[in-house]
């Protein structure tokens, strides 16, 4: 990963939008775990800034989901600063936001990383439990 670029923040939720305006809307966000009954399909986004140094305004932006039971998703999309400059000194930042959905195979540890050129940036961690039964009174 070249010096000129850094992940600002990301974050989980359950839907993400990157709006006209600049800004990012987060629904649920930050969460720790997931609560859905094996076979389940869940909705989960990934969203977050990128911040550029320097030129080139660009890089790979890569998510990549390991699920339990091995199973791993990845997405990649080549991503471009390409408003005026955002912080002075030449910097500038991407917004972005990934929605997808998520197979609930088994409970367990699920981890998404955040790839900035090839280059783990974060690495944000959840878990898939079952619901909570609540068993009536006797």
């Amino acid at each position: 990963m070249g010096h000129n670029v850094e992940l600002d923040y990301a974050l989980l939720g359950e839907w993400a939008r990157v709006n006209a305006i600049g800004t990012l809307t987060v629904i649920d966000g930050s969460f720790l775990r997931v609560n859905a009954p094996i076979g389940a399909v869940v909705p989960i986004a990934v969203a977050g800034r990128i911040r550029f140094l320097e030129e080139p305004y660009e890089a790979n932006v890569g998510v990549q989901f390991e699920l339990p039971q091995g199973l791993t998703l990845s997405f990649e999309i080549l991503a471009t600063a390409v408003e005026a400059t955002s912080y002075g000194e030449g910097r500038r930042h991407v917004l972005f936001a990934l929605n997808t959905q998520l197979p609930v195979l088994s409970a367990g540890r699920c981890k998404v990383g955040v790839f900035l050129d090839g280059v783990l940036a974060r690495e944000l961690c959840f878990s898939m439990e079952p619901p909570t039964i609540i068993e009536p009174a006797s």
